[in-house]
Protein backbone atom coordinates (compact mmCIF):
# COMPACT_ATOMS: atom_id res chain seq x y z
CA UNK A 1 0.00 0.00 0.00
CA UNK A 2 1.44 3.38 -0.95
CA UNK A 3 2.33 5.87 1.77
CA UNK A 4 0.00 8.47 0.27
CA UNK A 5 -2.97 6.10 0.23
CA UNK A 6 -2.18 4.96 3.76
CA UNK A 7 -2.02 8.60 4.90
CA UNK A 8 -5.53 9.31 3.59
CA UNK A 9 -6.96 6.00 4.82
CA UNK A 10 -5.69 6.71 8.34
CA UNK A 11 -7.30 10.16 8.30
CA UNK A 12 -10.56 8.66 7.07
CA UNK A 13 -10.27 6.01 9.77
CA UNK A 14 -9.95 8.73 12.42
CA UNK A 15 -12.82 10.79 11.05
CA UNK A 16 -15.17 7.81 10.83
CA UNK A 17 -14.33 6.90 14.43
CA UNK A 18 -15.45 10.29 15.70
CA UNK A 19 -18.27 11.00 13.28
CA UNK A 20 -20.39 9.09 12.46
CA UNK A 21 -19.46 6.24 14.83
CA UNK A 22 -18.74 8.27 17.97
CA UNK A 23 -21.91 10.24 17.40
CA UNK A 24 -23.85 7.02 16.78
CA UNK A 25 -22.67 5.60 20.10
CA UNK A 26 -24.09 8.66 21.87
CA UNK A 27 -27.30 8.51 19.81
CA UNK A 28 -27.69 4.78 20.42
CA UNK A 29 -27.27 5.15 24.18
CA UNK A 30 -29.55 8.18 24.29
CA UNK A 31 -32.42 6.65 22.34
CA UNK A 32 -31.77 2.92 22.78
CA UNK A 33 -32.57 2.55 19.12
CA UNK A 34 -30.63 2.17 15.92
CA UNK A 35 -30.53 4.60 13.04
CA UNK A 36 -30.47 1.64 10.68
CA UNK A 37 -33.84 0.40 11.93
CA UNK A 38 -35.42 3.78 11.13
CA UNK A 39 -33.97 4.36 7.65
CA UNK A 40 -32.13 1.61 5.80
CA UNK A 41 -30.27 3.93 3.39
CA UNK A 42 -29.11 6.32 6.13
CA UNK A 43 -28.20 3.35 8.31
CA UNK A 44 -26.05 1.89 5.54
CA UNK A 45 -24.36 5.19 4.61
CA UNK A 46 -23.81 6.62 8.08
CA UNK A 47 -23.48 3.51 10.23
CA UNK A 48 -22.77 0.20 8.51
CA UNK A 49 -20.39 1.44 5.80
CA UNK A 50 -18.28 3.59 8.19
CA UNK A 51 -18.39 0.81 10.80
CA UNK A 52 -17.21 -1.77 8.32
CA UNK A 53 -14.40 0.49 7.08
CA UNK A 54 -13.36 1.61 10.57
CA UNK A 55 -13.42 -1.91 11.97
CA UNK A 56 -11.61 -3.64 9.13
CA UNK A 57 -9.02 -0.90 8.61
CA UNK A 58 -8.56 -0.75 12.38
CA UNK A 59 -7.78 -4.47 12.35
CA UNK A 60 -5.22 -3.81 9.60
CA UNK A 61 -3.64 -1.00 11.67
CA UNK A 62 -3.52 -3.32 14.68
CA UNK A 63 -1.93 -6.09 12.64
CA UNK A 64 0.60 -3.71 11.11
CA UNK A 65 1.49 -1.83 14.31
CA UNK A 66 4.00 -2.79 16.92
CA UNK A 67 3.39 -2.68 20.64
CA UNK A 68 6.45 -1.58 22.59
CA UNK A 69 5.19 -1.30 26.17
CA UNK A 70 7.77 -3.90 27.20
CA UNK A 71 10.57 -1.61 26.01
CA UNK A 72 9.15 1.82 26.85
CA UNK A 73 6.73 2.14 29.72
CA UNK A 74 5.38 5.56 28.76
CA UNK A 75 1.71 6.32 29.46
CA UNK A 76 0.94 6.93 25.78
CA UNK A 77 2.41 3.55 24.82
CA UNK A 78 -0.13 1.91 27.12
CA UNK A 79 -2.91 4.02 25.64
CA UNK A 80 -1.78 2.97 22.13
CA UNK A 81 -1.95 -0.67 23.27
CA UNK A 82 -5.38 -0.18 24.88
CA UNK A 83 -6.70 1.52 21.73
CA UNK A 84 -5.78 -1.52 19.65
CA UNK A 85 -6.99 -4.01 22.26
CA UNK A 86 -10.33 -2.24 22.76
CA UNK A 87 -10.81 -2.11 18.99
CA UNK A 88 -10.51 -5.90 18.77
CA UNK A 89 -12.86 -6.38 21.73
CA UNK A 90 -15.40 -3.95 20.23
CA UNK A 91 -15.27 -5.75 16.87
CA UNK A 92 -16.19 -9.03 18.59
CA UNK A 93 -18.70 -7.31 20.89
CA UNK A 94 -20.54 -5.69 17.98
CA UNK A 95 -20.96 -9.01 16.22
CA UNK A 96 -22.47 -10.43 19.43
CA UNK A 97 -24.54 -7.29 20.09
CA UNK A 98 -26.09 -7.15 16.62
CA UNK A 99 -26.80 -10.88 16.65
CA UNK A 100 -28.38 -10.93 20.11
CA UNK A 101 -30.46 -7.76 19.57
CA UNK A 102 -31.56 -8.32 15.97
CA UNK A 103 -31.67 -12.08 15.41
CA UNK A 104 -32.10 -13.58 18.85
CA UNK A 105 -33.89 -12.60 22.01
CA UNK A 106 -32.05 -10.56 24.59
CA UNK A 107 -32.69 -11.59 28.15
CA UNK A 108 -31.40 -9.23 30.82
CA UNK A 109 -29.33 -10.93 33.45
CA UNK A 110 -26.02 -12.56 34.19
CA UNK A 111 -23.58 -12.87 31.34
CA UNK A 112 -25.64 -10.80 28.87
CA UNK A 113 -25.69 -7.83 31.26
CA UNK A 114 -21.97 -8.11 31.94
CA UNK A 115 -21.04 -8.33 28.24
CA UNK A 116 -23.34 -5.44 27.33
CA UNK A 117 -22.05 -3.26 30.18
CA UNK A 118 -18.40 -4.04 29.43
CA UNK A 119 -18.95 -3.43 25.70
CA UNK A 120 -20.47 -0.02 26.36
CA UNK A 121 -17.65 1.10 28.69
CA UNK A 122 -14.94 -0.25 26.36
CA UNK A 123 -16.56 1.49 23.35
CA UNK A 124 -16.74 4.78 25.27
CA UNK A 125 -13.06 4.49 26.22
CA UNK A 126 -12.15 3.69 22.62
CA UNK A 127 -13.94 6.81 21.35
CA UNK A 128 -12.44 9.06 24.05
CA UNK A 129 -8.89 7.79 23.49
CA UNK A 130 -9.48 7.90 19.73
CA UNK A 131 -10.33 11.59 19.92
CA UNK A 132 -6.90 12.26 21.42
CA UNK A 133 -5.22 10.09 18.79
CA UNK A 134 -7.08 11.87 16.02
CA UNK A 135 -6.12 15.33 17.34
CA UNK A 136 -2.45 14.32 17.42
CA UNK A 137 -2.62 12.50 14.09
CA UNK A 138 -3.99 15.47 12.16
CA UNK A 139 -1.64 17.92 13.89
CA UNK A 140 -4.15 19.86 16.00
CA UNK A 141 -2.27 19.18 19.24
CA UNK A 142 1.45 19.17 18.60
CA UNK A 143 3.39 20.22 21.66
CA UNK A 144 3.80 18.34 24.92
CA UNK A 145 1.65 20.82 26.87
CA UNK A 146 -1.14 20.75 24.28
CA UNK A 147 -1.08 16.95 24.30
CA UNK A 148 -1.37 16.84 28.11
CA UNK A 149 -4.38 19.14 27.91
CA UNK A 150 -5.91 16.99 25.15
CA UNK A 151 -5.37 13.81 27.21
CA UNK A 152 -7.08 15.49 30.15
CA UNK A 153 -10.01 16.59 28.03
CA UNK A 154 -10.41 13.16 26.41
CA UNK A 155 -10.35 11.44 29.82
CA UNK A 156 -12.90 13.91 31.21
CA UNK A 157 -14.99 13.13 28.14
CA UNK A 158 -14.60 9.43 28.96
CA UNK A 159 -15.69 9.89 32.58
CA UNK A 160 -18.74 12.00 31.70
CA UNK A 161 -19.77 9.74 28.82
CA UNK A 162 -19.17 6.61 30.95
CA UNK A 163 -21.42 7.97 33.71
CA UNK A 164 -24.04 8.70 31.04
CA UNK A 165 -23.62 5.18 29.60
CA UNK A 166 -23.85 3.52 33.03
CA UNK A 167 -27.02 5.48 33.78
CA UNK A 168 -28.57 4.49 30.45
CA UNK A 169 -27.47 0.88 30.89
CA UNK A 170 -29.03 0.72 34.36
CA UNK A 171 -32.31 2.13 32.98
CA UNK A 172 -32.21 -0.37 30.10
CA UNK A 173 -31.91 -3.47 32.27
CA UNK A 174 -34.59 -2.33 34.74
Amino acid sequence: MSKKLQFYLRRLHGVTGIFPLGYFLYYHLQNMSSLSSQNIILGFLFLWLPLLFHGLYGMYITYEGSINIGCYSYWRNYMYFFQRWTGIVIFIFLIWHVYIMKFSSFSAGGLNNFVLFAGVIIAIFHVANGIFGFLVDVGIVVGEKAQKVAVGISMIFFIIFAIFGIHKFYNFIQ
